[in-house]
This record gives structure tokens, sequence and C-alpha cells, in this order.
């Protein structure tokens, strides 16, 4: 598919995998994106800027930046920083097309459905988008699709309306007469109010009256404040909506002077915010920010997850927005007729850019796309479990770009390239893939496991995917027959981990599975288990975790929570360092009323082994963040051992390797162990009985 990105303040048009369907979206072949020309000229110019410019623009930025590098660390900061300066984004937020798939879960669409969508990066401009059910709404019968793609657009004016809780008969100024200013007057006027049109573009002013605006003013003339408050029955206008752009702090001073005694404004645009007290103290008038499209917006559980708030107490959400937009169009409330218009094909994007920079630019774009487009090939390879011989580098590819795989993996089999060819890159959102794999010049990318197994020869895969998904995805490349090297965790489910018992139980000579358990492949740890392999009695070990707080809506907290995402790494070095099988786990909790605590990341997890040694996970999200991250004590035969945040190793009674590099906690060696086992044969890095036990044991700790 073709879509528009931008890269380093230029407009690409490129093209890339269709993104695969995912569990609550539906996919939509596009035939119209609305370009919204502020937000996305102002996004094209900042990708160009440098880093001293965008200091400059943004000097909260340092702060920001040496925070970030008290935990990164400076080089790891500094490749961050690079990577956000050089790779390309999509563009666009607004588009109408028809529906040619559905999720199992989405009962509300149907394949040949006309809507609108709307979303940054989902609904972008691109010949094929898949869009969260929440952010798309069904075309009605009387609205053009061309119409129904200015949908996002149209629910940020309504949203900005509805932020100013406005009455019929209101007086309303409306500063800023571009697109979203015009559509905003029309929405007002169907609503019964008494509107002013404000700009400094007398062209525009004009257009604004035709639309429906009952005065206009011009905002380069001195007194036109004064007029405002004349004009609206001499007390000042009810409410002030601000839908300009503009970095002067004068708009939003006018807004605040213009207004009658306890009005409201509502900052939709863009505006210096400085304040002056004397504006708003007198009159005690209420300042609101209109957030995009509406409630839900930026709520993952909302836009990702599906879940709706209640009709009865949340009445209109950015996606009931949306539909009242294009109901509006469809009853002519809102004609988009009035307005200049322009169409481009996703060939012309740069243009169509440039177009838009010139005073005569129209005030809505479109992108027309017209290319037939076809579904994801399905896999044809014939499902295998046999290994395939190796000859030369393993053949390798990496499912899922986030940023560990993009700090931590991708880097890693480079560094090893004496093993590894990195070939192909798989990732639901292609651009991504195209990004990272023209930084580490990797000749192939994917946008579904399905593709990669149907169109690629691969050894061996790299699954760096969301947790939820690794089961399955670990399940489906090893029938193919390729050696799977899976980030922690395997499953995040008992149903997931029995599946996996299964397949092991019934393939005996099954592909090797490795899963990124790296800290018992950390040099430390390495010289630690040396030692404890003389003991004689059981030992006794201590492992604090200081993991730091995170909201109960953060990522960590879903598909099993953190003690199965993080906390197995520990249950896996506890069974490496006893050398035991377990044979008990017993699990404390803290619990508190007092809210902002949660149980789930605050907890003790006891683990007893075989010959009789104890070792305690201490997890905690309540921790001081300038203490140490984790911190091991273990104790045996009158000796004892403690190894800070692995920087500081120390023996008591037992003398340890010195001089090995801080901060190593194995992530390249045992990806390096990973790829002998693929080339030669032998153990597995980590025997397959381990994994399974490790898993069910961080399974049983997260209840």
């Amino acid at each position: 598919m073709k879509q528009i990105l931008v890269k380093k303040g230029h407009i690409l048009t490129e093209q890339l995998p269709e993104p695969p369907l995912q569990k609550g979206s539906v996919k939509i072949r596009v035939l119209y994106s609305c370009i919204s020309a502020g937000t996305e000229l102002s996004n094209i110019s900042s990708s160009g800027a440098g880093i001293l410019q965008r200091v400059i623009d943004k000097p909260e930025t340092i702060k920001r930046a040496f925070k970030k590098i008290s935990k990164m660390g400076l080089k790891a900061y500094w490749d961050s920083v690079q990577t956000e300066l050089t790779e390309a984004k999509p563009s666009g937020y607004s588009l109408a097309g028809q529906v040619i798939a559905v999720a199992d879960d989405v009962l509300t669409f149907k394949e040949g459905d006309l809507v609108a969508a709307a979303g940054g990066i989902v609904a972008a401009h691109a010949e094929v988008a898949v869009v969260p059910k929440n952010l798309v709404a069904p075309i009605p019968a009387a609205v053009s699709e061309k119409d129904a793609s200015t949908a996002a657009i149209g629910s940020i004016a309504l949203q900005g309306i509805r932020r100013a809780n406005l009455e019929f008969g209101s007086h309303v100024a409306v500063i800023g007469t571009g697109l979203l200013g015009l559509i905003t007057i029309q929405l007002l006027k169907a609503n019964g109010m008494q509107v002013i049109g404000i700009d400094i573009d007398q062209n525009r002013l004009e257009l604004a009256q035709r639309c429906g605006a009952d005065k206009i003013f011009n905002a380069t003339y001195d007194a036109f404040v004064d007029d405002v408050i004349i004009w609206a029955d001499g007390q000042g206008v009810d409410a002030a909506i601000i839908t300009a752009s503009s970095n002067s702090e004068k708009p939003l001073s006018q807004a605040f002077q213009m207004c009658r005694k306890k009005g409201a404004v509502v900052l939709v645009g863009v505006t210096g915010m400085t304040i002056n007290r004397k504006d708003i103290y007198q009159k005690e008038l209420d300042f609101f920010i209109s957030t995009s499209y509406g409630p839900g917006r930026y709520d993952d559980k909302y836009e990702k997850e599906g879940i709706d708030y209640p009709y009865g107490y949340v009445r209109w959400t950015e996606n009931r927005n949306i539909r009242a937009y294009l109901q509006a169009l469809a009853n002519k409330s809102v004609d988009l007729s009035l307005l200049s218009q322009a169409e481009f094909s996703p060939e012309e994007s740069a243009a169509a850019f440039e177009q838009l920079k010139s005073p005569d630019a129209p005030l809505i774009s479109f992108f027309k796309y017209n290319s037939e487009l076809k579904k994801p090939s399905a896999p044809n390879k014939e499902i295998i479990t046999t290994v395939r011989p190796i000859e030369g580098k393993i053949k390798t590819a990496v499912i899922g770009v986030g940023n560990f795989a993009v700090n931590m993996t991708i880097p890693n089999l480079k560094k090893l390239d004496q093993y590894y060819s990195l070939d192909v890159l798989v990732n639901r959102t292609p651009y991504k893939a195209k990004n990272i794999a023209e930084r580490n010049d990797v000749p192939s990318i994917e946008a579904s496991t399905d593709e990669l197994l149907a169109n690629h020869d691969i050894d061996a895969v790299f699954i760096t995917t969301g947790h939820g998904t690794h089961a399955e995805l670990v399940l489906k490349c090893l029938k193919a027959g390729m050696h799977v090297f899976v980030e922690k965790p395997l499953a995040v489910n008992q149903q997931q981990l029995d599946e996996l018992r299964v397949f092991f139980d019934t393939h005996e000579n099954a592909p090797i599975l490795t899963v990124g358990f790296n800290r018992r492949f950390s040099p430390f740890i390495s010289a630690i288990h040396t030692e404890l392999q003389h003991r004689v009695h059981p030992m006794i070990g201590i492992y604090r975790m200081n993991a730091g707080f995170q909201p109960e809506d953060h990522w960590t907290h879903q598909d099993g929570g953190r003690i199965i995402g993080e906390g197995c790494h520990i249950i896996d070095l506890f069974e490496y360092l006893t050398g035991q099988e377990p044979t008990s786990i017993s699990v404390d909790a803290a619990s508190s009323q007092t809210a902002g605590f949660l149980t789930s990341d605050n907890r003790t997890l006891t683990v007893s082994y075989k010959d009789g040694s104890i070792c305690t996970l201490i997890y905690t999200g309540q921790g001081h963040p300038s203490l140490s991250k984790e911190y091991l004590e273990i104790h045996y035969d009158q000796k004892s051992i403690t190894l800070n945040n692995y920087s500081e190793l120390q023996g008591y009674g037992v003398d340890l390797h010195s001089g090995i590099p801080r901060g190593d906690k194995g992530h390249e060696a045992i990806i390096k162990a990973f790829a002998l086992a693929v080339k030669n044969g032998g153990e597995w890095p980590i025997p397959v009985e381990s994994l399974l036990n490790t898993t069910a044991l961080s399974i049983l700790g997260a209840k």
C-alpha cells in the first residue's frame, strides 16, 4: 500500500505492507483522507528542526533530557534523540473508506460498510488503515465519502463548543476563521447562537459571513474588542472559542477581555499561554482547554481496548461526537461546499503540502485513493516441526520493533553478525518497521507473522511484541520449523501455558525455544553460580526489585501484570542459582485502603526447592527512585554474597571475581548462547522444563 510519511522536514510517499487486522479493530480501504493544514504543516516543520532549534522552541525539554540521561545513560539517550530526529512518521488523522475486514470481537461493523475514522497514526494518509472500533463511525447515506473524511476535524470543532457549555441564543466569538473556525461557526449557528467571526484575514472573514456569522471583526483594528462588547448587548460575549494558531498571547488576552462577567474562554487551537491576571480575575472567567475529539481521547482503554464510557454518564464521547458531526453534514447544518477545496493523489503529496503554504491555499485539501488493494496472502508453507539444516549465518527475523527491540535486541544481533543475518523486520505498523529497517540495513519488512511465513525462509525469529501475544506467536513459529527466541514472558495465563506444554509433550524434536531470561547470563551471576556449585547446605536467597510506581492504567499492568512481565526474571534466576527444581511457592500481597496503592506489584514470593533451599522475591512499586532497582543477597555455608544493581559484587567468606563490566545483565550473552545452540545443536540455553516451571510460578505469583 502507499502511505504518506514525514521525514526530516520532507513529505514522502512510500510503498509499505498493509497493516494486519487487530483485535477490536476494523480494516478500511481508504477512499479519502483530509489534510489538517495547521497541524500537519506544523509537524512537518518540527520534524525538520535540529536539536538546538527544538530546545529554543521548547526550553522545558532540557530538564526532561537530563532526567532521561540519568536514567538511560548519555549514549542511549543520544541514540534515542537521533532516532527521533531521523525516522519517518505518518501524517494525517481523518479519513473515510470502506470496511474490508472486521475483527471477531467487533459486532458493530461488517465488511462493505462505509465509515469515517479518526486518530493519529491509525487513521493516517494511507491506502489501508486498521482503526480501533471506538474511532470509527458509519457514514450516513446523505454524506459523501469526501465530506465524511473531515470527521476528525469536525468533531474537534464540536468538542470545543461543548466545552463552552452554551445555551440557545448565547453570544459567541470565534477567534480564527480557518477550516476549524468556519466549521465551528456553522455548528454554532445550527444550534441557535449569535456568532462573531474574528480574524486578521479579510477574505476569510467574508467567508465566515457566508458561513453564517452574524458579525465579523478584523483583529488588526485596535478597538475591535470594545466593538465586540457593544455588539454583545454591551456586556461582552458569553464565550470566546479560539480556533486560531498563533505564538502570540494577544488572542488569549483579547478573548478574556471581550467576555462578560462569568463568561468562558475555550482554547481549541494554539496560542501563547501567558495569562494576565487582571484579564480574568475581576470578571471571574472560566478558561477551558478542549482536548481534540472529546472524552476518550488519549485514554488507551477507550481508544485501543474499545471500552466505552456509559452513555448516561458521558453523553458525548469522541465517537459520539464524530457521529453527531456526520449527522450535521447529512442535514446540511455544515455545508463544506462553501469552502474552497483541492484533491491530490498520494503521489502528489509533496505538491499538496507545498500548496498549503501559499496565501491562496484551499481551505480543505484531500488525498483521493484509487488503487485496488489485495488482502494479505495466507501462509502457504507446509506446517512442520522438523528443524531445517543451517548453512552459513542464521537467517533471522525480528517480530515486533518496540523500544526493547530497537535499543537492545537489534543492536545485539548486529554485534553478533558472525552468527546472524538479520533479514526481516515484522511490525503491525509498517512505517515504523521501514524506519528501523533503513537505519539497520535490514532488506525486508512485513506487517504480520503470516506474511513472514508466506514470503520468507527464516531459520530463527526473535519475538519482542506485547506480552499477551507471545505464546500464540511462539507456537506458530515453532510449528513452522523455526527456532524461537521470545522476550519474557513466555505466557501470561494458564491456558497459554497448557498449550505450550502439550506442544512440547508431543514433539520430541521441536525447534529450540529460548526465553529472554538474560540475568542468568550476566557475568556477575555466572561468578556467583560458579561459587554456589561447591555449597554443602541449602541456600537462602533474597532479591529485592524496587520496580518503581506505575499507575494502574500503565501497560506494565496489562497481560498478566508486572510479576509475570518482570518478576519472572528473578524466578528463573532462583532456579538457576539453586540448580534445583521448585517444589512450592507462597505469595503474600501487601494491601491498603489508600488509592494509588496496588497489591499486584507490592508482594513477596517465596519459592521452596527440592534440596531445601528457599528464595524470596520482594517486588515493590513503593520504593524511592534513588534506591537501586535490584539487590540480591545469598546466604549458605556461613558465607554470604551480595550483588547491588549489577554493579557491585561482594563476597563474605568467599573470594569472587572482579573486573566485571558494570551493568552487564547478560543481554548479549544469551543471544550468543541461542546462536550457538541453533548452529551446533546440543543443550538449549535454558532447558524447556525450566522455562515452563518459571512461567507456571510467575502465573501463580501474580494471582
